[in-house]
């Protein structure tokens, strides 16, 4: 079990809780006035009796006190990186580390909004004494991507009900009293998280089994050796002095041996760079059938496994999103450029929903321009993110090869790669399938794909047929590196 004890304070509302009446005794207020009422205007004292016995249920929530406490989450995963449709055992536990009891709490632990529970549940209701926990277990589906947990929601009421308290906490952090402090001193379970395993996040990996080739997209991972010299490590050559070179760059032990002036040259030490382009288009969210994962989703993670792959060969290595959410993060290495990369391609579809390849809608967007039965069919504004493609080409470097990551539902990515390729960048495709034979416009759907891939190969463009669940690979006729 791999304790999740890194908590996210952006992610949560800790310090800032959501306080709020229910209103749960108005209904016996009003039933009080009114039998207080009709007693005195009828002259009947049972009823002033029962009245005053009312105004004291009434009074009730008034002299209970806030459900004020500090609460600390914990959360644990069989395992952190499954593999695609394995079940994940989550088990979150709420504990309640501040000196008073909490009567009443509802706690929802923060599925990653793409999984689905299979099993069990991550609500719970308790009354925790100072010291108790609460744990739910339940099991969700692992999906292709890096699914991060939501902080959960804790919601305490008082004694009567009468009033709650709604905090949003995130794993290893805690929930304070209403003046900000922590009722037992601590900094809310904050340090006992510091030393446990940072794991905020759910990745289901895609195995990738090669890389895009090089310069059709360059041959070679990692540094390549190049004829032109200039600065670098790797000696090169010797030539004559030159006026304006720099001093540093001056052999000098030849010199003072021969008194003849000669500049040191260099190997330039230059390293592959690729920019990995998602096609993250509403008209790409398509998922073959109900329950299948949209190709956006499996695409991002796809070229997340790829951008990955090709940083660990010593790549520089950029990402793009393409879509009404245009984002750019230029070719770059190191820990931190890793994580803007991986965080772009892997979030959410910029799409409202992703239907299926037999969904009407969808099936007539996998086709074309028009539906099965002839009709339009409303389409994505194509100049608009052409326009994308133009700008990424020109802000990168024109060494960057493209990596298009595309479901080829239209003609969309094969103009993405003529047009980079048009350019000189090496272009390679890689395309998840969400076709089905569900109906007659899925099948025509697929078959206009495979044309599509047909047409890239004899453009010399390497295209990875990826169906989702399998590695992604290059074959070794496009020229792959295994």
């Amino acid at each position: 079990m791999t304790d999740d004890g890194d908590g996210d304070p952006s992610g949560s509302s800790d310090g800032h809780p959501e306080r709020e009446r229910t209103g749960r005794w108005l209904t016996a207020v009003a039933i009080t006035l009114a039998t207080g009422s009709t007693g005195v205007y009828f002259g009947r004292p049972p009823l002033l009796l029962a009245a005053v016995v009312g105004l004291a249920y009434t009074a009730y929530p008034l002299v209970t006190t806030e459900p004020a406490g500090t609460l600390a989450l914990s959360r644990a995963v069989d395992d952190t990186s499954p593999a695609q449709g394995d079940a994940v055992t989550v088990t979150a536990t709420l504990t309640n580390t501040g000196s008073r009891t909490l009567p009443d709490v509802r706690f929802v632990d923060g599925v990653p909004p793409k999984l689905a529970v299979t099993d069990g549940t991550p609500r719970c209701a308790a009354a925790l004494r100072p010291g108790e926990s609460a744990t739910v277990r339940y099991a969700i589906e692992a999906e292709p991507g890096t699914h991060r947990f939501e902080p959960a929601t804790a919601t305490c009421y008082d004694r009567s009900g009468g009033r709650r308290v709604e905090t949003a906490l995130a794993v290893g952090s805690g929930s304070g009293r209403p003046d900000g402090a922590n009722e037992t001193g601590g900094t809310d379970g904050a340090e006992e998280s510091d030393d446990a395993e940072a794991v905020s996040s759910l990745e289901c990996s895609v195995p990738v089994e090669g890389v895009p080739p090089p310069r059709r997209t360059a041959r070679a991972t990692g540094r390549t050796v190049v004829d032109a010299s200039g600065s670098g490590v790797e000696f090169d050559r010797t030539r004559e002095y030159r006026p304006g070179d720099p001093a540093d760059r001056i052999d000098w032990r030849r010199y003072a041996r021969t008194g003849a002036l000669t500049t040191v040259e260099f190997r330039p030490d230059r390293r592959r760079s690729v920019l990995v382009c998602l096609d993250a288009r509403p008209r790409s969210v398509r998922r073959a059938g109900d329950g299948d994962t949209d190709a956006v989703t499996a695409g991002g993670a796809a070229a997340a496994a790829v951008a990955t792959a090709l940083l660990d060969r010593g790549a520089r290595v950029g990402a793009v999103r393409l879509g009404p959410r245009f984002e750019l993060v230029v070719p770059g290495a190191g820990r931190h450029h890793r994580e803007r990369v991986t965080t772009l391609l892997t979030d959410s579809p910029d799409g409202p929903r992703a239907p299926s390849d037999g969904d009407d809608a969808g099936t007539g967007s996998a086709t074309g321009l028009d539906g099965v039965d002839g009709s339009a069919v409303e389409s994505d504004p194509a100049e608009e993110f052409t326009g994308q493609v133009d700008e990424v080409l020109e802000r990168t470097g024109g060494a960057a090869e493209v990596v298009l990551v595309t479901p080829l539902l239209d003609g969309f990515g094969v103009d993405a790669a003529r047009r980079a390729a048009e350019r000189g960048r090496g272009v390679a495709t890689l395309s998840p399938d969400v076709t089905s034979d569900g109906s007659l416009g899925a099948e025509l759907a697929g078959v206009e794909r495979h044309n599509r891939i047909e047409a890239l190969r004899s453009a010399g463009v390497p295209v990875s047929d990826w169906r989702v669940g399998d590695p992604v690979r290059w074959s070794r006729v496009d020229g792959g590196a295994r």
